[in-house]
């Protein structure tokens, strides 16, 4: 499957793997609550800033309180870059899920660095199958989002929306997510496609 965004990314995949006990790590600001909670019968959000809309649990995702086997579904939406230990992180998923459980994971590759507070890593789908799959899970579908214009979108917007940027106005923002716009429909049509450029990687694994 082909997405341009991670909200693309969730709509789709959520409802066709995730079910049953949920928990969304690092999902404190619950961006996407209102999507998946249509498909789970228990949403619950593990961060370890507990400034979110709503976090029922304030956890380390390398070392989790929760017994072996506790989740159906596990997610993590741009998440993994702010980590400094990957494995870990991805062995815990591993840990707390049900066996014949999945794992939705979203994480950055050709995408501007951000703090949240801090910014590690970035992950082609190499990685991605090379992590998950070293800690014990199989992986059913491995995919990236956007291609060459949704890169270049990512960069721009990064130089001129950036709030913190010197010259920001509503008048740059609204002339910029007009460019951003239009470079997202081309690059939706398969215009520049580049099979190395992508922003991000989605991986859907099981255990």
């Amino acid at each position: 499957m082909e997405f341009i965004d991670t909200r693309e990314v969730v709509k789709a995949l959520v409802p066709k793997y995730a079910n049953g006990r949920t928990l969304d790590i690092g999902g404190g600001t619950s961006k996407y609550r209102e999507i998946i909670k249509k498909s789970v019968s228990d949403y619950l959000v593990a961060d370890l800033y507990e400034t979110g809309v709503e976090v029922d649990f304030k956890e380390d995702a390398r070392k989790m309180s929760f017994s072996e086997g506790s989740f159906d579904t596990v997610l993590s939406f741009q998440v993994l870059e702010h980590i400094d230990d990957t494995s870990a992180t991805v062995g815990e998923m591993y840990r707390i899920l049900k066996k014949g459980g999945h794992a939705i994971v979203t994480m950055p590759f050709l995408f501007p660095q951000h703090g949240d507070p801090s910014d590690y890593h970035r992950f082609t789908k190499e990685a991605a199958r090379f992590y998950f799959e070293r800690a014990g899970f199989t992986t059913i579908e491995l995919g990236s989002q956007g291609s060459t214009l949704s890169v270049i979108s990512a960069m721009l917007r990064r130089m001129y929306l950036d709030h913190y940027t010197a010259g920001y106005s509503r008048l740059r923002s609204a002339f910029f997510t007009r460019i951003f716009g239009i470079l997202k429909y081309f690059d939706r049509k398969g215009y520049f496609k580049h099979p190395d450029l992508y922003t991000n990687v989605y991986i859907v694994a099981k255990k």
